[in-house]
């Protein structure tokens, strides 16, 4: 018996992970009730990989426009009464479906996150790393404002009622980096109800030349982060959710932004000292202090190289 599932995969030239990946979601311990692959313009094999398990994969094109583009495309192709996304690289472990769908329907929760763990390539092995929770860590606090001060789960580790995706509408193409984080803080920010079964039921493969929040290009995560963190901020206001623990949580955002401005893109660093300065009760990190204080003693560059300096030592 199929699930009510469809599982959905952004995908562009990822030949060298797409197999396991459709293997991952067609080797469920409960089948899904469907497995749907949108190609990105791929210039390798990864089109003719997924086209080679149809008629249980359907293949979709999306010309090149983008990871959160593809998903809104295979989303207005899904017939199941879940959904769920799973980027070309990731894993489910054979039980993700069926648990994660029993613990939707056994609560009538909206967003089933499960526990997932890392692993590590660095060119040529997989190395296994630590097992992250998908718990909210924090029971009285809304669901956006924790994922805006951070809490994250990549797409591999949730499942999503489709009436609440049709109530978040589209995915944000305007956000090329943390789409996901966006789209969980959507769910949450929509009135969407978690729930975290405890368990492994997703490997999350991440690429260490490829990680942008810690990696050789942190500004263009951060520029991200901050773009989002201003949208967020006129939707709290405009549904007047503006108070003490939105204003922390959005000030936290623009400080964090204005800190990796600082070493890495002095533009991103400017815009997002203007943004947090609009939150005068807000507490300054020691770190933000020194730079501000060390930029006007001996300016911008200099102050910048002596604390790059210090984080190296």
């Amino acid at each position: 018996m199929k699930s009510s599932v469809s599982i959905i995969i952004p995908c562009f030239n990822a030949e060298r992970y797409l197999e396991a990946t459709l293997v991952s979601a067609l080797s469920q311990t409960v089948p899904p009730l469907e497995v749907i692959v949108v190609d990105d313009h791929s210039t390798d094999r990864s089109r003719a990989i997924a086209a080679a398990h149809s008629p249980q994969v359907i293949v979709l094109d999306n010309p090149g426009k983008g990871a959160s583009a593809a998903r809104n495309t295979g989303t207005s192709h899904a017939r199941g009464e879940f959904l769920q996304y799973l980027d070309a690289d990731d894993l489910l472990e054979p039980h993700a479906i069926a648990s994660r769908t029993r613990a939707l329907e056994d609560t009538g929760a909206d967003v089933a996150i499960g526990d997932w763990q890392r692993y590590l390539f660095d060119g040529s092995l997989w190395s296994a790393g630590g097992i992250e929770s998908g718990a909210l860590p924090e029971q009285n606090t809304p669901a956006d404002v924790q994922v805006l001060r951070g809490f994250w789960a990549p797409p591999a580790a949730i499942l999503y009622r489709r009436t609440l995706c049709e109530k978040i509408g589209r995915w944000q193409e305007t956000l090329p980096i943390i789409q996901d984080a966006r789209f969980l803080l959507d769910a949450g920010r929509l009135g969407g109800r978690f729930i975290h079964f405890p368990g492994v039921s997703a490997r999350y493969r991440q690429h260490r030349a490829d990680s942008l929040s810690s990696g050789a290009k942190p500004a263009l995560f951060w520029r991200d982060v901050l773009q989002n963190t201003r949208e967020v901020e006129l939707l709290w206001r405009a549904a007047g959710r503006i108070d003490t623990t939105t204003n922390e949580a959005l000030a936290g955002a623009y400080a964090h932004c204005a800190r990796v401005g600082f070493l890495h893109d002095r533009s991103l660093f400017e815009d997002a000292l203007v943004d947090f300065r609009r939150f005068p009760s807000a507490k300054i990190s020691r770190f933000l202090r020194t730079a501000l204080m060390l930029k006007l003693i001996v300016g911008y560059r200099f102050a910048r190289e002596l604390l790059a300096r210090r984080r190296r030592s």
